[in-house]
C-alpha cells in the first residue's frame, strides 16, 4: 500500500496534477518529507482539500515556501488549526496575501505568535478585519511594531476592544496617526492607561474629536504633560467638562496657552479649584474674556495671588461682578495698579466693602476718576483710613456728592489737608462783591460742603474748619447750626467775615 514512499523524489515531481490528486489521503500521509517537498507547485495547488488537511505536520512544516504560496486559498483555508500552527515562520511569510486573507478566523487565531510575527508586513496588511478581529490578545501583542503601522485603517478598527488593550505600549505608540484616528470610540476607551501614555505625541494629536471625547477620565488623566500639549485646540474643545476635571494639575499646567484658549466655557467652569490653582501665570492671561467670565466664583477665589496679577487688563475687566465679589481679600490685593484701573464701573460697585478695605493704598489710588465716582456709598464708606488719605486728589475730586456725604466722619478726619483741599477745582466766590478769585487754601465744591452730612461737618478737625473760605458761605444752614462750638472757635476771622448776611448776624 505504501509504494508512495518508495517512489522517487523526482519523479513525484514528475506525476501529473490529475494524479497527484488521485493519491489517497492515506498515501498522501504516508509521503516522505523529501516527496512533499519534491511535489511541484502546480501539483500542490492541484492537491484536493482533503489531502492538504490529512498531511502529517511535519510535512505541511516542511513544504518549501514556493508550494505554500503556490497552495490555492481553498487549500489554505482546508488546513486544520493543528497544521496552520505547525507551519516554519518561514512558511507563514511566503504565503500570499490572497491566501492569508483566505484564512479561516479558526486559524488566525491558531497561529503562534511567533509565526504572527513572522508574517510580512503586506499580509498582515492584506489580513480582513473579521480575522484581525479573531486573533488572540497573545497574538496581536506578539506583533511587531513594524506590522503594527502596516495594518490598514479599516483592520485596526476592527481590533477588538480586548485586543487594543493587549496591545504592548511599544505597539501603541508605533501606530500610524491615521490608524490611530480610525480606531473606534469604544477601543480607545478600551486602551489601558499605561497605553494611552505611550501615544506618541504625534499620535494623541492625529486622534479624531470623537475618541478624545470618548476616553475614560482616568486615561486621561494618564497622559504625559508632553501629549496634553500636543493636543489639537479642536480636540482640547470637544473633551467632557469631566474629563476636563480629571486631569492632573501637572498636565493643566502643561496645556499650551493655545489650547487653555480654546476651551469651552462650559469646561473652564468644570475645573476643579486645585487645577484653576495650578495654571501657569502665563496660561491664565491666555484665557478667552469669555473663558474667563464664565469661571465659578469658587474657581476665582482659588486663583493664586500671582495668577490674579498677572491677568490682562482685558480678561479683569471681563469678569463677571459675581466674581469680583467673590474674590478673596488676599487676591483683590494682589492685583497690579494697572488691572484696578481697568476694572468696570459695574465690578468696582460689585466690590464687597471687606475687599475695598483689603485693597493696598497703591491700588485705590489707581483707580479710575470714573471708577471711584461710580463706587457705591456703602463702599465708600468702607475704604480704610490710610487709603482714604492715600486717594490722588484727582479722584477725591471725581467723587459725587452722595459719595462725599457717605464717607465715614472717621475717615473724613483723617484726610490730609492736601485732600481736603483737592475736593474740586480752586475757585471761591466772593459773594459780598460778586467777584471770583483764586483761593490758594480752598477748593472744595460748593455743592459738596453743602451735601455733607451734619454729624460729618461736626466731624471735622478744627485744622480742616479753619482753611474754609468762600464754601463756609455755601453751607446750609442746617450743617452751620450743627458745627461743634470747638470748629466755630476755630474758625479764622476771615471765614467769620465770609458768612452769609444771615449767618454772621
Amino acid at each position: 500500500m505504501y509504494v508512495i514512499l518508495n517512489i522517487q523524489s523526482q519523479n513525484i515531481n514528475a506525476m501529473s496534477s490529475q494524479n497527484i490528486n488521485a493519491i489517497s489521503s492515506e498515501n498522501i500521509n504516508a509521503m516522505s518529507s523529501q516527496n512533499i517537498i519534491a511535489v511541484s507547485s502546480q501539483n500542490i495547488n492541484a492537491m484536493s482539500s482533503q489531502n492538504i488537511d490529512t498531511m502529517l505536520y511535519q510535512n505541511i512544516s516542511a513544504m518549501s515556501s514556493q508550494n505554500i504560496d503556490a497552495m490555492s486559498s481553498q487549500n489554505i483555508n482546508a488546513m486544520s488549526s493543528q497544521h496552520i500552527n505547525a507551519m516554519s515562520s518561514q512558511n507563514i511569510n511566503a504565503m500570499s496575501s490572497q491566501n492569508i486573507k483566505a484564512m479561516s478566523p479558526q486559524n488566525i487565531n491558531a497561529m503562534a505568535p511567533q509565526n504572527i510575527n513572522a508574517m510580512s508586513s503586506q499580509n498582515i496588511d492584506a489580513m480582513s478585519s473579521q480575522n484581525i478581529n479573531a486573533m488572540s490578545s497573545q497574538n496581536i501583542n506578539a506583533m511587531s511594531s513594524q506590522h503594527i503601522n502596516a495594518m490598514s485603517s479599516q483592520n485596526i478598527n476592527a481590533v477588538s476592544s480586548q485586543n487594543i488593550k493587549a496591545m504592548s505600549p511599544q505597539n501603541i505608540n508605533a501606530m500610524a496617526p491615521q490608524n490611530i484616528n480610525a480606531m473606534s470610540s469604544q477601543n480607545i476607551d478600551a486602551m489601558s492607561s499605561q497605553n494611552i501614555n505611550a501615544m506618541s505625541s504625534q499620535n494623541i494629536n492625529a486622534m479624531s474629536s470623537q475618541n478624545i471625547d470618548a476616553m475614560l477620565s482616568q486615561n486621561i488623566n494618564a497622559m504625559s504633560s508632553q501629549n496634553i500639549n500636543t493636543m489639537s485646540s479642536q480636540n482640547i474643545v470637544t473633551m467632557y467638562s469631566q474629563n476636563i476635571n480629571a486631569m492632573s494639575s501637572q498636565n493643566i499646567n502643561a496645556m499650551s496657552s493655545q489650547n487653555i484658549n480654546a476651551m469651552s466655557s462650559q469646561n473652564i467652569n468644570a475645573m476643579s479649584s486645585q487645577n484653576i490653582n495650578a495654571m501657569s501665570s502665563q496660561n491664565i492671561n491666555a484665557m478667552s474674556s469669555q473663558n474667563i467670565n464664565a469661571m465659578s466664583s469658587q474657581n476665582i477665589n482659588a486663583m493664586s495671588s500671582q495668577n490674579i496679577n498677572t491677568m490682562s487688563s482685558q480678561n479683569i475687566n471681563a469678569m463677571s461682578s459675581q466674581n469680583i465679589n467673590a474674590m478673596s481679600s488676599q487676591n483683590i490685593n494682589a492685583m497690579s495698579s494697572q488691572n484696578i484701573n481697568a476694572l468696570s464701573s459695574q465690578n468696582i460697585n460689585a466690590m464687597s466693602s471687606q475687599n475695598i478695605n483689603a485693597m493696598s493704598s497703591q491700588n485705590i489710588n489707581a483707580m479710575s476718576s470714573q471708577n471711584i465716582d461710580t463706587m457705591s456709598s456703602q463702599n465708600i464708606n468702607a475704604v480704610s483710613f490710610q487709603n482714604i488719605d492715600a486717594m490722588s486728589s484727582q479722584n477725591i475730586n471725581a467723587m459725587s456728592s452722595q459719595n462725599i456725604n457717605a464717607i465715614s466722619s472717621q475717615n473724613i478726619d483723617a484726610m490730609s489737608s492736601q485732600n481736603i483741599n483737592a475736593m474740586s477745582e480752586e475757585y471761591s466766590t466772593f459773594i459780598a462783591k460778586r467777584q471770583r478769585y483764586v483761593n490758594t487754601v480752598l477748593n472744595i465744591q460748593s455743592q459738596n460742603i453743602n451735601a455733607m452730612s451734619s454729624q460729618n461737618i461736626n466731624a471735622m478737625s478744627s485744622q480742616n474748619i479753619q482753611r474754609f473760605s468762600q464754601n463756609i458761605n455755601a453751607m446750609s444752614s442746617q450743617n452751620i447750626d450743627a458745627m461743634s462750638s470747638q470748629n466755630i472757635n476755630a474758625m479764622s476771622s476771615q471765614n467769620i467775615n465770609a458768612m452769609s448776611v444771615e449767618y454772621s448776624t
